[in-house]
Order: C-alpha cells, then structure tokens, then sequence
C-alpha cells in the first residue's frame, strides 16, 4: 500500500518538576518509535492510560514537534488553505458554542450549504439539527457536529483520540459505523486512538501497541486478536472485559530508559531484556521482544 505518513525513529521529551525538591527532570514520553501510516487504512493506536497514545496523535497532527526524528508526509498538493491532517480530541463535544446556532458554527467552516447537509447526512444527523443551539444538542450529537466541522475542511487523514469514551455501547457502535463508513466512502485515512479495544477489532485494519512510550507490536487486526504475539499484547486482550484495570504504563527519566516499558509486569522477562530486544518481522506482524508468544 501507499504510505500516507511515515514515522521514522520518533521521540518526545517533557519537563518534569519535583514537587519536594523542585528539581526539573527530562521524561521521555515517545521513545524511537517508527511505523507507517497506509493510504486509506484504519490504524488503531492501543495501549494503557499513560502510554503515550494521546502525545503520538498529536505528533502526527503536527501540534507537537518530536524531539529526534522524521516525519514524512506524503499529502496531495490540493490544501491551499485548510490542514491535511485534522484530530478530533477526546471531549471534542465541549468546544461546541452552547449560545450558538449549528448552522453558524458549520458556517464558519464551509458557506456551501449543500456540503453542509451532505456531511450531517453522513454522520447521521437530521438537517433541522442545524437550526438548533448548541445547549439544545445532545452530547453525542455535538461530538458529531465537532467531527463535522473536520469533515468540512476535506482532511486527507483524521485523527480520533479516545473517540469512544464515556458513550453507551449503542452510541460507541453507531459512532464505529460512522468512522468506518468516512473512510470507504469517503477514502480518509483514520487514525484511532483508543484504549477500548473491543471498539476496534472490526474496525481498524493494523493495530500498533504502545507501551510506556514504546512500539511493542504492530500487527494485522485479525491476527492480533487471534494470536498476539507481545506478552504486554496479549495482557491488554485478556484484561476483563477490555478494560484496563492494572498499573498503568509508566515513563522513564531519560537517564533511566527501559527497553521494553512491559518488562517490570512481565512473566516472560528475563535479564536479557535489560540489555537488548529482538525485532521479529513476518508477513502479518512486528514484535519486538525477546520472548514472544
């Protein structure tokens, strides 16, 4: 497949300050990770609270500048004015005017009224949604007018973190219909960043896992549901229900880095670890770790 975005060795630091001496510490937040984005896929970026996720979309959104590394877009020259790449952050709802019409705040976007209802009508919204006020709306609806405000600018690649939390399971599968739906009928390249994975196991097509700030595996969708080869992975699987409820990731001082950000959780860990990890590459996956499965 075409690459869209290419990530090649990327790492981002920030200031820490101690709250009992008040010395400043480097934390590395995203350490060496490389991978490709592919034109017209669906890739979900998963791991624990505190991994990096958030921090990575933003890098790719180009909001964040990384530290060492590359990034190579590879966009078409038809985005004179708006951004290729759009991000819908988490709690995208509440940067929705609660005094003003919908109408005006899809206005300010786009004039063309029949691209306006054209994009509602994708996401499934009613056109007399656009004569309401945004305190008339309900939260759900105002993610969706958030989303549409994105839509309007034609980004090539769209960006969603944390887009299914604090929904009902009716509202994450209608929201997962429309994602799925904008990128085939639409050709957008998403990026979903997510700590649910059972939103994305019939939704993204690759799955690239982070932990503490690092790549541990990136696999095809179906595979890695079936055979996860990454203990951290197969961790994430076979947490109750999906949801994550054991230590979170955890970052490292730059002077203190860990190879592989599972290794103080993991069964299979040896001292090995400590020194250096393998990088095992077939036609579905790559995992680095020393002992996969």
């Amino acid at each position: 497949m075409d690459k869209l975005v290419t990530l090649e060795s990327i790492s981002y630091s920030a200031k820490k300050q101690s709250h009992i001496f008040g010395d400043v510490h480097q934390i590395r937040i995203i350490d060496d990770v490389s991978f490709n984005i592919n034109k017209g896929e669906i890739l979900g970026i998963v791991g624990e609270s505190g991994s990096g996720k958030t921090t990575l979309a933003k890098i790719i959104a180009g909001i964040l500048s990384n530290d060492l590394g590359k990034v190579t877009c590879q966009f078409s020259s038809n985005h004179d004015k708006a951004r290729p790449v759009q991000l819908l952050f988490q709690n995208s709802e509440y940067l929705i005017n609660p005094l003003r019409r919908i109408r005006d705040i899809l206005n300010d976007i786009q004039s063309d009224s029949s691209e306006i209802l054209k994009v509602i009508g994708d996401l499934g919204l009613a056109p007399t949604i656009l004569d309401q006020i945004g305190y008339q709306v309900s939260g759900g609806e105002r993610q969706r007018i958030g989303l549409a405000r994105l839509l309007l600018t034609n980004p090539e690649l769209l960006i969603l973190d944390e887009p299914f939390a604090a929904q009902d399971y009716a509202s994450k599968e209608k929201i997962k219909e429309i994602f799925g739906n904008l990128n085939k009928g639409k050709k957008i390249t998403v990026v979903c960043v997510s700590h649910e994975l059972e939103m994305l196991k019939n939704l993204a097509d690759r799955i690239v896992v982070l932990s503490a700030g690092k790549i541990v595996e990136i696999s095809d969708t179906t595979r890695f549901f079936s055979r996860p080869k990454h203990p951290y992975s197969k961790y994430l699987i076979e947490a109750d229900e999906y949801k994550l409820t054991a230590k979170p990731s955890t970052f490292q001082e730059n002077s203190d880095i860990q190879l592989c950000g599972f290794f103080s959780r993991c069964d299979r860990g040896t001292s090995q670890c400590k020194i250096k990890l393998e990088k095992h590459e077939d036609d579905y996956s790559i995992t680095y770790c020393n002992h996969p499965y």
